[in-house]
């Protein structure tokens, strides 16, 4: 995040809210970041299950597409 002075060099008041938003965009970035990783490793634990068998076939394909995969296309 850059805080750019246009007409005048930034007030006190702008490098706060600057400061501010640089922190609530570091938690979203966060916080988007750990959601990925989550599906990741659902997406991983899926694959897993069904090579070794926990997941019964007629299951599978439903599974998959609520994971994001797409079973079926090449």
């Amino acid at each position: 995040l850059v805080l750019l002075a246009v007409e005048s060099a930034p007030l006190p008041v702008h490098r706060i809210a600057a400061e501010r938003a640089a922190s609530s965009l570091a938690v979203v970035l966060m916080q988007a970041r750990q959601e990925e990783e989550l599906a990741a490793r659902g997406r991983g634990d899926f694959l897993t299950d069904l090579a070794e068998g926990r997941i019964a076939a007629e299951d599978a394909p439903a599974q998959a597409r609520v994971l994001g995969f797409r079973p079926g296309s090449a």
